[in-house]
């Protein structure tokens, strides 16, 4: 298989991801016909009133690319649809992350390879973009250390707890 026509597959497969549309009225159906089975919908879900929506004819929604984009829409997730008010606050979970990073670089994994995935945490809060900068200019790099993450932990402290918590 040549280097074309893998690039060509690639391109084929990345244009149906963005324009075929979501059939959801067909997984409705597949679910009203095998109603003992398990239907789980993907795709598209962006919002917890998506999910409820979504949990009305199917067992399951799966989530992807949101939670990516932004981590802390599970705490969404566990309170709207889970109930549970008891859920961390942002820097909450970048408090808890701390001994894991801990544990993790002791054993020789990098500190980028961790922290690329908080990026999104404080997705679309007043400081998120200072967030995001630090990150890009001194987590994400390959010689990162834990010094610099306490060192953004002090900035989110600084910054006004109301601007960077839910």
């Amino acid at each position: 298989m040549s280097w074309k026509y893998d690039s060509l597959n690639l391109v084929q497969k990345i244009s149906l991801r963005k324009f075929q549309p979501l059939k959801y009225e067909f997984v409705y159906k597949l679910k009203e016909h095998f109603k003992n089975d398990e239907i789980v919908i993907n795709g598209g879900i962006k919002t917890t009133a998506d999910i409820k929506q979504h949990l009305l004819k199917v067992d399951g929604a799966m989530i992807g690319r949101a939670i990516y984009h932004s981590p802390y829409f599970l705490a969404d997730i566990e309170r709207d649809i889970f109930n549970n008010d008891n859920v961390p606050t942002r820097s909450d979970v970048m408090e808890k992350l701390i001994p894991y990073i801990q544990e993790e670089t002791s054993k020789g994994a990098q500190l980028n390879h961790i922290m690329r995935h908080t990026v999104g945490l404080f997705h679309g809060q007043n400081g998120s973009r200072t967030w995001k900068q630090y990150l890009s200019k001194n987590m994400c790099i390959r010689d990162a250390d834990l010094q610099k993450v306490n060192h953004i932990m002090d900035q989110v402290r600084k910054t006004n707890p109301v601007s960077l918590e839910r």
